[in-house]
């Protein structure tokens, strides 16, 4: 399911709700001020139904507003064509068990701390005990951003393989960065029954001002 797409909508469709609501709200008011009685009082439940109306109108635009904006930001990241094929070779990499094609696209340095490293990532690939029966969905989880680098969080899996086993990774991805060095991976785990079995790298925690993205999928 294309989740960015159903953000979005629902931000749209809240926008067009809570839109009608605050003309409902500026109605109310106006009314309420126009048709004062003949003591020159007004009525003051229809001011204050306008007032909460239109308050409360303009915190959930700006919220629906928010949700559209940030996940077409996240469905272009999501479409990024750097992104899909990095994920689709780290898919493949599995299925074929090549970990020399995971260990070139090891960043060279980490954004904060150690870059995962080929050892680690060979060790990994020793862990797996089978070959990988069919192709390897992945999601694209979360993402990160700032003005200095763009992140996205993957999962991959869960898969099987001929043995029986199952096994879940997950990946952060450095898509784009002021520093070339940081790009690729810099996270990497490999998960069995929900229990980490290894990792490589430091898991990216993104600071603020960022924007962390609803879920993507690909291949599903």
């Amino acid at each position: 399911m294309d989740y960015t797409s159903f953000f979005f909508r629902v931000g749209i469709i809240g926008l067009i709700v809570f839109a009608l609501v605050l003309v409902l709200g500026i109605v109310l008011l106006v009314t309420a001020l126009a048709k004062r009685r003949a003591d020159g009082s007004m009525k003051k439940g229809k001011l204050v139904a306008g007032i909460v109306l239109m308050v409360a109108s303009f915190i959930f635009i700006f919220f629906f507003a928010f949700v559209a904006v940030m996940s077409a930001v996240a469905k272009g990241t999501y479409n990024d064509e750097k992104l899909v094929s990095a994920s689709d070779d780290i898919a493949e990499a599995f299925e074929e068990g090549d970990p020399d094609k995971i260990c070139d696209m090891l960043a060279e340095e980490g954004v904060d701390g150690k870059a995962p490293s080929e050892k680690d990532v060979r060790e990994m690939f020793s862990m797996i005990e089978g070959d990988v029966e069919d192709e390897i969905e992945y999601t694209f989880t979360a993402y990160h951003s700032n003005n200095d680098i763009k992140i996205v969080t993957i999962k991959f899996g869960p898969f099987e393989t001929d043995e029986g086993e199952e096994y879940t990774l997950r990946v952060d991805y450095v898509v784009r960065a002021s520093d070339d060095d940081t790009v690729g991976i810099q996270y990497i785990a490999l998960e069995d029954d929900d229990s980490k079995l290894i990792d490589s790298g430091k898991k990216y925690v993104a600071p603020q001002p960022t924007y962390s993205g609803p879920k993507y999928g690909r291949h599903i």
